[in-house]
């Protein structure tokens, strides 16, 4: 019974994200429109929200352009990349924690308990490289998921947080290089 209840649960959750992320396909051109006025109305704090928002929580919007936004807006390097990084943490830690909260009342209705420790040793042992690289990369950076398989936190703020700061201010040189 609860693990047909957790089935559910998790179908209707894969559902709502599921018409999100079309939802953000299709209606991509206005959101990016309205993270751009209300970057440029309330400005660092929108830097700073808009971040911890799509770095928390998986979406085809990306916030490599929140960097090419605050150039395009007049913001000063260090204060843009510093609000998109704090942003960034704050947000990667909240669905890091999320991820790490859902782990096993989720995960175990779908797989084996011997399945998810070995993926999780794996990723504890070797997969801390695929963090890094999806953290300064424009590769998907999915903290809710390094929670779910149970990634360890030190290994998470080591390889995922804080070589964050680079991709920000590679994405900010980039921007102010172009325009």
């Amino acid at each position: 019974m609860r693990k047909t209840w957790i089935k559910i649960v998790s179908i209707g959750c894969l559902v709502i994200f599921s018409i999100l992320f079309v939802f953000s396909l299709i209606y991509r051109d206005s959101l990016s429109n309205l993270i751009s006025g209300n970057i440029k109305i309330y400005g660092l704090l929108a830097l700073f929200l808009s971040s911890a928002i799509l770095d928390g929580f998986p979406q085809y919007i990306a916030p490599q352009l929140l960097a090419f936004n605050a150039v395009l807006l007049g913001f000063g390097f260090f204060e843009a990349v510093l609000a998109l990084y704090i942003g960034s943490v704050v947000g990667s830690i909240i669905a890091f924690e999320i991820g790490s909260g859902i782990k096993k009342k989720v995960a175990y209705a779908f797989f084996k308990k011997k399945t998810i420790e070995k993926l999780e040793t794996w990723m504890n042992k070797r997969g801390v490289w695929v963090i890094f690289i999806s953290a300064i990369t424009p590769l998907p950076y999915l903290p809710i998921l390094f929670g779910i398989i149970h990634v360890k936190r030190k290994n998470f703020l080591l390889f995922g947080v804080l070589p964050r700061i680079l991709y920000f201010a590679g994405m900010a040189l980039i921007a102010y290089a172009v325009f």
